[in-house]
């Protein structure tokens, strides 16, 4: 959205209208509440939980599928799925989207399989194995065995 408001300021239209002011009303409110989710924890200095970015999780989400409906759905500019005379009409979605749409569908499964146990504790976890679910090393997570 930014690079495309760059390009907008200079008098490049890289997107139509439509779809410019479609990212700018419906994404840019989710990336809006994204940032009011987020930002707040991100200043804290203090142990922070998992209940804290939970919230901002679900916005990002959003803004996944608002990003790939602009990438990669064809006739962006139909905003309804029924042509003028009511018949419905099907979006047919290009080999492209059906890839990345894939792509993100299994990279969320491993990553929801890897983390569950440390988010739900549904398993008991070794010191070892709760360690290597850091993604940075500057992060400390507390826990007891």
């Amino acid at each position: 959205m930014v690079a495309i408001e760059l390009f907008r300021r200079r008098n490049e239209q890289v997107v139509s209208s439509i779809v410019h002011r479609h990212m700018v009303r419906s994404t840019g409110f989710i990336a809006l509440a994204w940032f009011i989710h987020y930002f707040p924890f991100f200043l804290m200095g203090r142990s922070l939980f998992l209940h804290h970015y939970l919230p901002a999780s679900i916005f990002a989400y959003m803004m996944l599928g608002a990003c790939f409906q602009v990438f990669f759905v064809a006739e962006y500019q139909r905003f309804t799925l029924r042509s003028w005379d009511g018949r419905a009409r099907a979006l047919v979605p290009s080999t492209a989207a059906v890839a990345v749409l894939g792509a993100i569908v299994a990279v969320q499964f491993i990553a929801f399989a890897y983390f569950s146990p440390l988010a739900y504790g549904t398993t008991s976890l070794t010191p070892a194995e709760v360690n290597a679910r850091r993604w940075l090393p500057t992060y400390d997570l507390h826990f007891q065995k």
